[in-house]
């Protein structure tokens, strides 16, 4: 375990090509600071991923906070964070965003503001059956972000972001799988086990196909139709797949009726 801030922190695990990040303020409710978005980002940078073999990352919150988080650290709002802009969000989830190894956002527990999207900006999202997810800037009198609003309008119908935001509905893990902003549901107890197994399901396969398609299909939601540089990053990827020795490797396995050692390469 690697604790890279003192309390309020992030707390990072790194194991077997997998890494877990955990959102960890207990005496909060894992309530966020500018120091843990900050040290959020770094931990996603691509340079940290690939230099420790990172193949797939996991976002979860301190189960000592009882929950994923209560959102930004309201408390933490005065007249020079007012000056920022009030949009301490954007820049972590634009980072989780570009992470280059997909991210699975799992929610143990209450998400509410910009802890909500965060989970937004994440590839997949799982969550307990106690999970209640909430967006309460109307509540306190604050109009939210653009970048924020459009982070919840690629992935989810018009008519339920206003629900969200305009009626400031807190809604639970079974209306947000229903909503499709959730991919899965399960019990409180199963779901450590369960988020590991779609972690390791991702860090099993070829990393650099998964990292193509990834950025390809990250391209796609948010341009459609490519333009011509996006177009050939697309070839630029396919080309490197074919020639890989993983490709070749993916092939053997499958001849042999094996599972493949994939390097990466």
């Amino acid at each position: 375990m690697n604790e890279v801030n003192a309390d309020p922190k992030i707390i990072i695990n790194d194991n077997d090509g997998v890494r877990e990040i955990v959102l960890s303020h207990p005496s909060r409710r894992n309530a966020l600071t500018r120091q843990m978005l900050t040290d959020l980002m770094d931990a996603v940078r691509p340079e940290s991923i690939r230099d420790n073999g990172i193949k797939a990352v996991m976002l979860t919150g301190d189960e000592e906070g009882n929950c994923f988080s209560s959102g930004f650290n309201l408390l933490a709002i005065d007249e020079e964070e007012k000056k920022r802009g009030l949009d301490p969000i954007h820049l972590p989830a634009q980072a989780l965003e570009h992470c280059p190894v997909p991210v699975i956002g799992v929610i143990n527990g209450l998400a509410m503001g910009g802890a909500f999207e965060l989970a937004m900006a994440c590839d997949f999202r799982i969550a307990d059956s106690e999970t209640r997810l909430g967006m309460p800037p109307a509540r306190l009198g604050l109009v939210y972000s653009a970048e924020g609003l459009l982070r919840f309008l690629r992935q989810v119908p018009p008519s339920i972001v206003k629900r969200l935001f305009l009626l400031g509905e807190t809604i639970s893990a079974e209306t947000a799988k229903e909503y499709r902003i959730i991919d899965e549901m399960y019990p409180t107890e199963e779901l450590p086990a369960k988020a590991r197994k779609w972690a390791r399901g991702i860090a099993d396969h070829a990393p650099m196909a998964v990292e193509g398609m990834l950025e390809i299909l990250r391209m796609l939601v948010r341009h459609d139709p490519l333009s011509e540089r996006e177009r050939s990053v697309v070839e630029r990827w396919r080309q490197a797949t074919i020639q890989s020795k993983d490709l070749q490797e993916g092939i053997e396995a499958f001849r042999e009726k094996r599972a493949p050692k994939f390097q990466g390469e």
